[in-house]
């Protein structure tokens, strides 16, 4: 929707209407399910990884799919989508920086080249295996151990996960189903490779501009976007994006190499 809303405008918009008055709550991108939700508790075990993820649900579910790069450092994670091409949208992006230590972190906006804060009330206080694992067959290749999860949130909710795990890659969950969720879901990891990503990974890049809030960046973006269909310069860009790669996936992998493609 904010995507629709930004490169297409409202039709209804008057030229003199300020961007403040039309970018709400309703307008703000938000992070994937599982980055800020009780099933990032199930990814922190490994000490570091970079994958591509794949987040589905069943065709009556509210919950959009998605998918796109992750980067995973303990309890830090990079997360930039990508495009129904498997490509990454730059030009109208939004990557999501999350620490669930810590239960903050960004939103970082490509087109803009900023960032703004954002953060939880809701806490994920314990992960229980309620099942033993058992030896189930394989997920993307790798053999798995198959149990069931309940994590504890500080607000009394109880979510309880399906989880593959992979042996070969120390535990780490490469399948994740929702169990009696309004909005169930799945979440698969594939392309793992088990690095060790630096910190700067999990950190607003430097150059970017700082925003006190997610809509505070929104009504700069919006602006911006309203001044190029004005008669701004068309060729100068919605953020001022030069093209010199000053993009996430250069900064994802180790100090002296990037990710996969996904």
């Amino acid at each position: 929707m904010v995507l629709a809303f930004l490169t297409g405008g409202c039709a209804h918009e008057s030229r003199h209407e300020s961007p403040a008055a039309v970018v709400g709550q309703e307008f703000l991108p938000r992070p994937p399910v599982f980055l800020t939700g009780p099933a990032v508790m199930l990814l922190t075990n490994a000490g570091g990884f970079t994958a591509r993820v794949v987040v589905s649900s069943v065709p009556a579910s509210s919950l959009r799919p998605v998918s796109g790069q992750l980067v995973a450092r303990g309890s830090k994670f990079f997360f930039e989508p990508e495009l129904k091409s498997g490509k990454p949208a730059r030009a109208v992006q939004f990557s999501f920086i999350w620490d669930a230590t810590s239960n903050k972190g960004y939103i970082l906006s490509e087109a803009l080249q900023g960032y703004a804060p954002i953060a939880s009330t809701v806490w994920f206080t314990n992960l229980v295996v309620q099942s033993l694992p058992t030896t189930t067959g394989k997920v993307e290749g790798y053999r798995v151990e198959r149990s069931t999860d309940v994590v504890a949130a500080s607000d009394g909710k109880l979510s309880r996960f399906e989880v593959s795990r992979a042996r070969d890659l120390g535990g780490l969950a490469v399948r994740v189903n929702s169990i009696e969720d309004p909005a169930p879901f799945t979440i698969t990891l594939s392309q793992i490779r088990l690095e060790l990503p630096p910190e700067k990974v999990f950190l607003p890049p430097d150059g970017f501009t700082g925003y006190e809030s997610e809509e505070a960046m929104m009504n700069e973006l919006v602006s911006r976007q309203q001044s190029v269909r004005h008669g701004g310069q068309e060729g100068s860009g919605a953020g001022g994006h030069d093209g010199s790669g000053r993009n996430r996936h250069s900064r994802a992998g180790p100090e002296n190499g990037n990710p996969p493609a996904p």
